[in-house]
């Protein structure tokens, strides 16, 4: 999978982590960070810091990825770190359509990432 992963254009710095063995990567100056399953990778995508991170966020996000066929394969994960929009890709998907799909995931993070730092900048005008 690193191989495969070492080979998309979109994806920067691909390594394995020392401590817990997930890789890290970037994806268009965005931190990046793949857990490998036994038929899959995980995927997940730097979105915002906790802090920006309300409960009303957290459930808007979870309904635009519940509520759209499209997404059904992606999940909100936060962390100490913070937000990160996961996705699956299984370990067979050739390393061209991963790109494409990769593109997918990106996109939809920024949009995710524009809708944070609007619902941040409404709660702060308050």
């Amino acid at each position: 999978m690193l191989s495969k992963l070492k080979k998309i254009p979109l994806l920067d710095n691909v390594r394995i982590s020392t401590g817990d063995g997930c890789l890290l990567m970037e994806i268009e100056e965005r931190a990046a960070r793949g857990y490998l399953c036994t038929l899959s990778l995980v995927l997940a995508i730097f979105l915002d810091t906790l802090e920006n991170f309300p409960l009303e966020t957290v459930r808007y996000i979870t309904n635009v990825l519940a509520g759209c066929q499209g997404t059904h394969d992606y999940a909100l994960q936060l962390t100490q770190d913070g937000g990160w929009l996961c996705c699956y890709y299984g370990k067979n998907m050739a390393a061209e359509i991963m790109a494409v799909e990769l593109e997918k995931h990106l996109a939809l993070t920024r949009y995710l990432a524009s809708v944070i730092a609007c619902q941040v900048k409404t709660e702060r005008g308050k």
